[in-house]
């Protein structure tokens, strides 16, 4: 009966123990949740995929553009120059992006920071793009 006992015991204590346990999970789980698109709202994303020298794409699957910069086409002399700087600069980075304008091809114009560099203007003064200045758009910020 002593044997049966301890056993009962240790039973419950596990039971106790995973139940914690589980519940301590679920709570880290929402935590991260509700943790993440209050980040979002704030502005910042994680960059998933860097298309060129001035276009990327985030982890929730938006296209963000470079507002005010344009680096070579494909093809085009500088090209690879320019998409290795923005991939050094971003991938796999977090990034706060201002701006919510959005161009012809349905892609976010954004001024983006990484640590509170904007890359818009570092690529434009390291020489991998030119300023690109539009009829309704103030790039006050690139000079």
């Amino acid at each position: 009966m002593k044997s049966e006992s301890k056993s009962q015991i240790k039973m419950v204590v596990i039971v106790t123990i995973s139940v914690v346990v589980v519940f301590y999970l679920l709570y880290l789980a929402i935590t991260l949740i509700f943790n993440q698109e209050k980040y979002n709202e704030m502005g910042y994303s994680k960059v998933a995929e860097v298309i060129d020298g001035d276009t990327f794409k985030t982890n929730d699957g938006e296209i963000i553009r470079l507002l005010c910069v344009d680096t070579p086409e494909r093809g085009k002399e500088g090209y690879d120059d320019a998409t290795v700087f923005l991939r050094e600069k971003l991938f796999n980075s977090e990034v706060r992006l201002e701006g919510n304008k959005t161009d012809k091809y349905g892609r976010s114009l954004r001024w983006v920071y990484a640590d509170d560099v904007l890359i818009n203007k570092e690529i434009v003064d390291f020489g991998f793009g030119i300023l690109l200045e539009y009829d309704d758009e103030d790039c006050e910020l690139m000079k």
